[in-house]
């Protein structure tokens, strides 16, 4: 009999500290959510955080996206390093924030050339088909006179076998600017992409 009711005394308490840890949890993720959303540019929800054990990526990239928010509401105040800071920050764990990278380049484009090419050439792997990237970069290509390396770009951004391929508006542009980059050397290449364009 003494065993017997070992056992269920046991159970008992094994339930009773799963009740307590699962609310110990919940009640911490409240209080860290409530400190989290004091400011306004907070992108993380109660959910994010409660499921941060099994969707951390989720979680981390919620926290860059309130990192650029809070960038450009720095930017807003003319607090400008605390802005570059966040934006870094920010974009490091929110790699497709498409706005955030281009102002990113922007920003390094006047003391590092260079950092600011990079910075745009990386987004490809994570937004290529965003018209926006694109038109920033390949701008930026024109702006440091640099055809070569923009007609050799178009090339990998327009190869069929591309895996995810581009697409759509993206397409669009990326033909176009091949066309007119290679319009002085190869004006039956010009001819055969803007063919290639829908009507």
């Amino acid at each position: 009999v003494s065993i017997w009711s070992f056992e269920i005394y046991w159970k008992r308490l094994l339930l009773g500290t799963s009740v307590l840890a699962v609310v110990g949890y919940l009640t911490l993720v409240t209080a860290l959510f409530f400190w989290l959303d004091r400011h306004k540019e907070n992108r993380v929800t109660w959910l994010d955080l409660a499921t941060a054990p099994v969707r951390w990526e989720n979680l981390r990239k919620k926290r860059g996206e309130t990192a650029i928010e809070t960038a450009f509401a720095k930017f807003e105040e003319r607090d400008f390093v605390e802005g570059f800071y966040n934006l870094r920050v920010g974009l490091s764990r929110a790699q497709d924030n498409v706005k955030a990278r281009v102002m990113l380049a922007r920003l390094y484009a006047g003391s590092d050339p260079a950092q600011a090419l990079a910075t745009l050439e990386t987004g490809l792997k994570h937004a290529a088909n965003d018209p926006a990237l694109l038109r920033a970069l390949f701008s930026y290509y024109a702006q440091l006179q640099a055809q070569g390396r923009a007609l050799e770009q178009t090339e990998k951004l327009l190869d069929p076998n591309r895996v995810p391929p581009i697409t759509g508006e993206a397409r669009e542009f990326l033909t176009v600017v091949r066309a007119g980059i290679v319009l002085e050397r190869d004006p039956a290449e010009t001819e055969r992409l803007l063919s290639s364009l829908p009507e």
